[in-house]
């Protein structure tokens, strides 16, 4: 069982492995992360089955939901704001969330667009 685990988890390394380009887009570049974060959880979840041989099934998605959530937020931290027009192109983003400190009060913000000349 665990063999297939990791035989799956090793060629969808090589399956998802691409090309990099410099046009991505936001969507692009939080699939990837997303991606990349579970096969980091899968590996990370690996390495903790192998330590303790107890129900490999939790500890494999465990690690698959951490890590897919850990890229997610970290591809959605790449993108800043929500609509970007760069050369006469609209992309739709997930904006994030920038938190700013000023004296006592904690400030919350986002950035709904963005225009590249």
């Amino acid at each position: 069982m665990i063999k297939r685990i990791l035989v799956s988890a090793v060629l969808f390394l090589f399956l998802f492995q691409g090309v990099s380009s410099a046009a991505e887009s936001a969507g692009e570049i939080v699939f990837n992360d997303a991606m990349y974060g579970a096969l980091i959880g899968v590996l990370i979840g690996g390495a903790a089955y192998l330590i303790d041989q107890e129900d490999p099934g939790t500890k494999l998605g465990t690690g698959i939901i951490l890590g897919t959530a850990g890229g997610l937020i970290y591809g959605v931290a790449e993108t800043r704001s929500a609509v970007e027009i760069k050369k006469g192109s609209i992309k739709m983003n997930m904006p994030s969330i920038t938190v700013s400190k000023k004296k006592d009060e904690t400030r919350y913000s986002t950035a709904f667009l963005k225009i590249v000349f």
